[in-house]
């Protein structure tokens, strides 16, 4: 593929990227802040180091037990949005029960756990109005994101989604192109990872010629 696709490489901004961030090869290639992710809606969350480790297992082994989203992929789809909307929390408690608790994750726990509850205490009754679209927004999107492009009733798989024109421009506009463009051409994002977001319709021709658009269906669970 032409470099110049790659959204992961030095020099390439933040503005022009967003999924490609969990694809570096460390958290010391972003910002402090970044690392922190500060702009919480729980109590207790992971931050970007935890969620680029988890990332990169989802790609490694997607859809199998020693991936971290797998509890977002199985089950009914009931279980899918229960997951989906229980994600954040599960995340944290589930990088504890493997990894273990270390001072990084100790620090930007509390960090983000000060950051909350002062919120809560300046904003009053009207911290609803940011928590609770942030958790309809954040719920939904994982449901689409992990559920809804990996499974196709009792079969896993990576599948593209397919969105009336006038829909997607509005998807667009709420969620930002990198984003849409990510869950659009899912399938063309996990054969090919680092293509940024925003190349990979135009990449789609080539990564289908070349037979690394990943397999449809994987195995039942």
């Amino acid at each position: 593929m032409d470099a110049a696709r790659d959204g992961t490489r030095p020099g390439t901004t933040l503005d022009d990227r967003v999924h490609e961030l969990f694809h570096l090869r460390s958290e010391r290639e972003v910002d402090t802040v970044t690392r922190l992710l500060p702009f919480s809606f729980t109590l207790m969350s992971v931050g970007y180091r935890e969620l680029l480790v988890n990332h990169r297992s989802h790609h490694r082994h997607m859809a199998t037990p020693l991936d971290a989203e797998y509890f977002q992929l199985r089950g009914s789809p009931l279980a899918g949005l229960l997951n989906a909307f229980s994600a954040p929390e599960q995340l944290w408690f589930r990088w504890i029960a493997e990894h273990g608790m270390d001072g990084a994750l100790l620090r930007g726990t509390l960090i983000r756990l000060a950051l909350i509850l002062a919120l809560i205490a300046a904003a009053g009754t009207s911290f609803l109005w940011y928590w609770v679209p942030a958790r309809v927004a954040f719920g939904l999107s994982y449901l689409i994101f992990f559920y809804c492009l990996h499974r196709r009733g009792k079969a896993f798989g990576v599948y593209p989604l397919v969105l009336p024109r006038a829909l997607a421009r509005i998807a667009r506009l709420l969620w930002g192109r990198d984003v849409v463009e990510a869950t659009l051409h899912h399938d063309v994002h996990h054969a090919q990872p680092r293509i940024a977001a925003r190349h990979l319709a135009e990449a789609r021709p080539t990564v289908r010629e070349s037979r690394q658009v990943a397999a449809n269906r994987l195995p039942t669970g």
